[in-house]
């Protein structure tokens, strides 16, 4: 849904995927000077993980409060990328946090406004939300869980964190989404095919849209994704050809939503 909030922010106009991140946040620093729009959503930025970096006074980022705004200020005190822009893929919330703020900045709204009132909303997504407050009450939220060789262990969501995670939503209204990709309705066909565009930068990983990555699974077209946050798993298939999709949500972050996602589209595709 970050990927998807930025895609409408381009169709209209206010960020350009060839835009120096520079450009919206004011406050980059001249190391990460060569860093666009593109490499962010790409995963081809060269921008560390955040919670790889250490945090003043020792604290914890799993078990210890921060705020988005903590996690970019980190990154960009970094001395340097840990690799020029295009050249390598690599996996990094960062990216999409900082996406998250271009939205934010670029929309002059709170960026979990923008999602809802620009995705949510239209889609008619009634149970879905970005939870950029603790004190939130969400009604009918699931609790997290861990399994460790002691037995289950209740995890808690400490920080706010949104953009790489830190959305709350339904299997129902995921298959919403998954159907508006179908039928255009979030924004017309445009806006369909650019979050469905993949990019070919100097590495060899040429398969990722926006937010989502492109496959082949048992020789059918798949655009798929999988994560996780502590305490919950998930995994999502589309096969648009067949117009066919297929959902996973486990508050068990050990859950292997993905693993038992496959074993149920083994079934469905039965033995083509």
């Amino acid at each position: 849904f970050t990927a998807a909030a930025l895609a409408i922010l381009i169709r209209r106009g206010s960020v350009a995927l060839e835009d120096p991140v520079s450009l919206h946040i004011e406050e980059w620093p001249p190391q990460f000077s060569d860093v666009r729009v593109e490499h962010l959503v790409y995963m081809t930025s060269g921008l560390p993980e955040y919670y790889t970096l250490e945090r003043p006074g020792g604290r914890d980022w799993s078990m210890d409060y921060f705020t988005v705004e903590d996690a970019i200020t980190a990154v960009l005190a970094e001395p340097a990328l840990e690799f020029s822009p295009g050249s390598h893929w690599a996996y990094s919330n960062t990216n999409y946090q900082v996406i998250a703020e271009i939205v934010a900045r670029r929309s002059g709204q709170e960026f979990s406004d923008f999602v809802q009132r620009e995705i949510f909303e239209p889609l008619g997504m009634v149970n879905s939300l970005v939870d950029d407050s603790l004190g939130r009450v969400i009604q009918g939220r699931a609790t997290g869980y861990n399994e460790s060789s002691s037995g289950y262990r209740q995890e808690i969501r400490r920080s706010p964190h949104y953009g790489g995670s830190g959305v709350f939503t339904t299997v129902q209204d995921l298959a919403v989404w998954i159907g508006s990709l179908e039928s255009h309705k979030l924004g017309g066909p445009e806006l369909t095919r650019l979050q469905l565009r993949v990019r070919q930068f100097d590495h060899a990983k040429v398969n990722d849209a926006f937010g989502l990555v492109w496959g082949e699974y048992r020789g059918h077209r798949i655009v798929w994704y999988e994560g996780g946050d502590l305490g919950f798993s998930s995994y999502m298939v589309w096969l648009p050809d067949e117009q066919l999709s297929l959902l996973v949500l486990s508050n068990l972050g050990t859950g292997q939503a993905a693993t038992h996602g496959r074993a149920v589209l083994d079934i469905l595709l039965g033995d083509d």
